[in-house]
């Protein structure tokens, strides 16, 4: 629960936590800041520079929504609520596309993902798994993973 430490002395204050969620995307764009290079918005970078929000500069969020998608396992995460479909759950989620089969969690809550509200919640879940579709419709399909191999690509034919 600790993506980053940063220091930088006479730059950004020591001692600070900040409990503002982020993503590891982040990097590159904050890296390129503190190189002091501009970055081209042809670029499409998909994290945010943090050192407005690692200053003290800015003290807004960094992100209103986090999203996630390697291979068939995604997330979503917004405010104090996660959508997940990883490999370590119960059942056969994985082989769902999508959304399908997602676990619902309030991590304000329940931090340890322990209590899934998607039966309980179904507004919740569609609301998350709408955000979820629209952002994965945007992307191109997954280039490796499960989700090629039930498309035929990447089989090898046994001879």
């Amino acid at each position: 629960r600790v993506p980053y430490l940063m220091q930088w002395k006479g730059r950004i204050p020591a001692g600070q936590v900040d409990d503002r969620p982020v993503i590891q995307l982040d990097i590159h764009p904050t890296a390129l800041a503190a190189a002091g290079v501009s970055v081209d918005s042809a670029w499409k970078l998909d994290g945010v520079n943090l050192m407005p929000y690692a200053t003290g500069e800015n003290k807004a969020a960094p992100h209103e929504s986090l999203y996630w998608r390697f291979g068939e396992q995604i997330a979503l995460r917004q405010g104090d609520w996660k959508i997940v479909k990883a490999r370590d759950m119960e059942g056969d989620a994985l082989s769902k596309p999508g959304t399908e089969g997602v676990a619902l969690y309030n991590l304000k809550d329940d931090i340890g993902e322990k209590n899934n509200l998607a039966a309980s919640k179904p507004e919740k879940l569609k609301e998350l798994s709408d955000a979820w579709n629209i952002w994965n419709s945007t992307l191109m399909a997954p280039q490796w993973g499960s989700v090629n191999k039930k498309a035929g690509k990447g089989k090898k034919k046994k001879k």
